[in-house]
């Protein structure tokens, strides 16, 4: 989940774009080594009847290696943080005007 925070001074998405694209590598990450923890023993089978050669390989290193995979995982990365930016900049635009109200509000409640 991402939120708009209005700061002393400006307008911010919580988490800012770097902090969320971070995370969400680190989710993949993560992801990768749940299905490589996996034991591979369930899959012999299904490359058998397929006739696809077995590799002792795991998951992420099959799916690092593959250029396609990379190519769409950088893409749909740079398409995520360029639409967070999109984002932020409206947010700013839409919502600067009223930081000042906001503030003026929140210190009348101190």
């Amino acid at each position: 989940v991402i939120s708009i925070e209005l700061s002393d001074e400006e307008v911010l998405l919580n988490p800012p774009v770097d902090t969320f694209s971070r995370m969400s590598g680190e989710v993949w990450e993560k992801t990768l080594a749940a299905v490589d923890s996996v034991s591979g023993l369930g899959a012999v089978r299904a490359f058998a009847e397929r006739g696809w050669e077995w590799s002792s390989s795991s998951v992420s290193t099959v799916l690092s290696g593959s250029k396609r995979f990379t190519s769409c995982t950088r893409s749909t990365q740079e398409a995520v943080e360029e639409q967070l930016s999109a984002a932020e900049l409206y947010a700013r635009e839409a919502y600067a005007p009223y930081c000042r109200i906001h503030h003026w509000a929140k210190a009348w409640d101190e």
